[in-house]
């Protein structure tokens, strides 16, 4: 019995739905213990949903796709690439740095992530005894 998969467990009530419908009076579902109008009526209901589903899903995809594209996210993009959102970001970052050195913490008010530190200094290997 399906239930960690959506469509097929709607599948499934809907064939027991159309199987309780055939055999009507014969059916050995108690209805009295399953009432079957409702079981078809949220059946039908979950399948509505899961169509509605479906196209919203297919929906969605495009228009990540579309907006990855004008990020420049999308498969075969990089940051090199022109007409894109992250192109330009680049651009003016560029632009904003040097403008900006010696307090790169400014770049902060441009909504730029700044992450200030210190280097350790290099220190020179010892050498190996001749």
């Amino acid at each position: 019995m399906p239930t960690a998969d959506a469509a097929a467990t709607i599948n499934l009530c809907k064939a027991i739905c159309k199987q309780h419908k055939k055999l009507a009076a014969a059916s050995p579902i108690p209805t009295k213990v399953v009432n079957m109008t409702q079981f078809e009526e949220r059946a039908t209901s979950a399948d509505t949903l899961q169509s509605e589903i479906l196209e919203l899903s297919s929906q969605l995809q495009e228009k990540m796709g579309a907006r990855n594209l004008l990020l420049g996210m999308a498969d075969g993009q990089n940051a090199e690439s022109t007409g894109t959102l992250i192109f330009d970001l680049r651009l003016i970052r560029d632009f904003l740095l040097p403008a900006h050195r010696g307090n790169e913490q400014a770049l902060e008010g441009w909504g730029f992530n700044v992450v200030i530190g210190t280097a350790k200094a290099r220190t020179a290997k010892a050498k190996p005894a001749a």
